[in-house]
C-alpha cells in the first residue's frame, strides 16, 4: 500500500484536464466555488477516517478538489486581469503556492510531533470556512467585474 499523500496527489493530476474541460462547460466560478467546498468538507471528514482506506478515500477526494481550485483558480486569474497587470497577479499565486510547500512540511511535522496526525486536517478546517465566507460574500462582486472589464492588481 502506498502512502496517503501519494493518493491525492495522483486523483489531482488525473482529474486537472478533465476538471478543466468541466470548467469551461458549467463555468470557472462555479467549479472554483464548490472546489473550495468541497476540500473543506473532505478534510474534515479526514479527522474522524476510522481506518486508513477511508483516510485514502478522503486523500482522493481531496485530490479531486485541489484540482477544481488549481485549474478554475488559475483560469479564473487569467480571464480576471489585463495582461498587463496579470504577470503580476500569476507571480503573487504562484508564490503563494511555493511558500506553502516549504512551509508546509515543517508546520505538518511539528503539528504532528505535538498533536498527532488528525491537527493536520483540524487546521485546515477553518481556513476553508473562512475561504468560503469570503468567497459568498464576494464572488458575485467579483463575477460582475469580470462581465464588465479586467481587474486591476489594485482593485483586488
Amino acid at each position: 500500500m502506498l502512502h496517503p499523500i501519494f493518493y491525492r496527489l495522483l486523483s489531482s493530476a488525473v482529474f486537472l484536464l478533465p476538471i478543466g474541460k468541466i470548467a469551461d462547460i458549467y463555468g470557472r466560478t462555479q467549479v472554483y466555488k464548490w472546489g473550495i467546498v468541497s476540500f473543506t468538507l473532505v478534510t474534515f471528514a479526514s479527522v474522524f477516517s476510522p481506518n486508513i482506506e477511508f483516510l485514502i478515500f478522503m486523500r482522493i477526494l481531496q485530490g479531486i478538489s485541489g484540482s477544481m481550485i488549481g485549474t478554475a483558480g488559475m483560469a479564473l486569474i487569467t480571464s480576471a486581469f489585463s495582461p498587463r497587470e496579470r504577470g503580476k497577479v500569476l507571480g503573487l499565486n504562484v508564490s503563494a503556492v511555493y511558500i506553502g510547500l516549504a512551509v508546509g512540511p515543517l508546520l505538518g511535522g511539528f503539528l504532528t510531533q505535538a498533536f498527532g496526525w488528525k491537527s493536520i486536517f483540524i487546521v485546515v478546517v477553518p481556513l476553508g470556512i473562512i475561504l468560503t465566507v469570503l468567497m459568498i460574500k464576494n464572488i458575485k462582486k467579483i463575477g460582475l467585474k469580470l462581465n464588465q472589464k479586467n481587474l486591476t492588481f489594485q482593485e483586488v
